[in-house]
């Protein structure tokens, strides 16, 4: 399964926003317009293992494995300035495939990425103005909320239970001071 979020542009272009993979290997999402504020790159393994690059760092962590995953968790959270958009990374409209997100509305917006097994809906909150859901057929399935964000996001829906390392320190020689 590969899906990819975009945004609609006024002149009529699209950027990728976010790309979504989902193999016998794991999950992952990328983050493609890191200016705008869709730059976290994050994998969840198989095995439960789960790496976040983000604001320039690295952590690894451990979840339930993917395939047994119960519950709800919030994968991304991230407020998106359409003013940083990189105009060298737009595209034409005819790059939207079938079951990508096109998400054509003015101004910043929010977006918040939620992996469930349960979930059909969510409740309507006083911070996400026109929100709008999004379901990504898989197993467990996606969830992406796009809502107006004209400030502070607020919490997450789902915090993470991650049990996340430090950030992976570097060596001037280019060595991880952690071990693997």
């Amino acid at each position: 399964m590969r899906r990819r979020i975009y945004l609609a542009l006024p002149n009529g272009g699209v950027v990728s926003l976010y790309r979504l993979t989902r193999t016998p290997n794991g999950l992952f999402v990328v983050g493609t317009m890191a200016k705008a504020g869709a730059g976290q790159h994050l994998s969840y393994q198989e095995d439960g293992v789960c790496f976040d690059h983000s604001g320039g760092q690295r952590a690894r962590g451990r979840r339930r494995p993917l395939a047994g995953h119960t519950g709800a968790v919030t994968l991304v959270l991230t407020h998106l300035m359409l003013y940083q958009v990189d105009a060298r990374e737009i595209t034409n409209l005819d790059q939207v495939r079938a079951g990508d997100i096109l998400i054509d509305r003015p101004g910043d917006i929010g977006i918040e990425i939620i992996l469930s097994d349960y979930l059909e809906e969510l409740p309507a909150r006083p911070d996400r103005p026109n929100a709008d859901l999004h379901f990504i057929p898989m197993a467990p399935q996606l969830l992406v909320e796009v809502f107006d964000a004209s400030g502070a996001l607020g919490p997450p829906r789902y915090p993470d239970d991650a049990n996340w390392e430090p950030p992976f320190l570097r060596q001037p020689s280019g060595k991880d001071q952690l071990s693997r």
